[in-house]
């Protein structure tokens, strides 16, 4: 849903501009399950994730694999894909997705 926002520049030396930007609210994505639940070393295991909320933003719409951001592909509401990243030992990490680039769900 797009709420309407408007923002005002305001300076002594500055008349005031007025910009009106359609603002979307996005409800947290959550990650139920994944496909397969290990990955490989050298990375580019294909993660399927199925979830609720998964929303196509482009390109912040993201995996946070522990630290490691890799673009998300969006199939669903209900099912998204990652890309695994390589890692230089095995180890678990939390898998997160990103819808806005900044706020997580795990």
């Amino acid at each position: 849903e797009a709420l309407p926002l408007e923002v005002a520049l305001r300076s002594d030396e500055w008349r005031p501009s007025y910009n009106k930007q359609p603002v979307t609210h996005i409800d947290s994505a959550t990650i139920a399950r994944l496909e397969p639940e290990e990955g490989w070393l050298e990375g580019g295991q294909l993660v399927t994730l199925h979830g609720n909320g998964f929303a196509n933003t482009g390109p912040l719409f993201q995996c946070r694999f522990g630290s490691v951001e890799q673009p998300a592909t969006f199939v669903s509401p209900r099912t998204a894909l990652c890309h695994q990243p390589a890692f230089p030992a095995a180890r678990q990490v939390m898998l997160q997705v990103t819808l806005d680039g900044q706020t997580s769900s795990p």
